[in-house]
């Protein structure tokens, strides 16, 4: 079975460098473990939000807007979970 995390992209509210953290965290269980899979949600992220006004982006400081969140999903975690699901079964957090 795979454990799936998302990396953390940056937020208007979170502070970096605790970000970077969470995600070197991720990518330490990822390199140590084949169970493991990060899957790169930030790099997206950024894809989605670039030009995009913050507070419009962000409604409250730390969550991606409803569209954008749908768009995140539909055009690429739905995609990444059915490559790992071909690999073996899905555990997610």
């Amino acid at each position: 079975a795979q454990l799936v995390f998302l990396d953390a992209p940056p937020a208007p509210i979170l502070d970096p460098e605790r970000t970077a953290q969470w995600n070197e965290l991720l990518a330490s269980w990822d390199a140590a473990n084949p169970d493991v899979r990060v899957l790169a949600a930030s790099a997206q992220v950024e894809t989605l939000t670039a030009g995009v006004e913050s507070s419009t982006a962000y409604p409250d400081g730390i969550h991606l807007a409803v569209p954008l969140l749908d768009r995140l999903v539909d055009d690429w975690l739905a995609a990444q979970l059915r490559t790992v699901a071909q690999q073996g079964s899905v555990s997610m957090r």
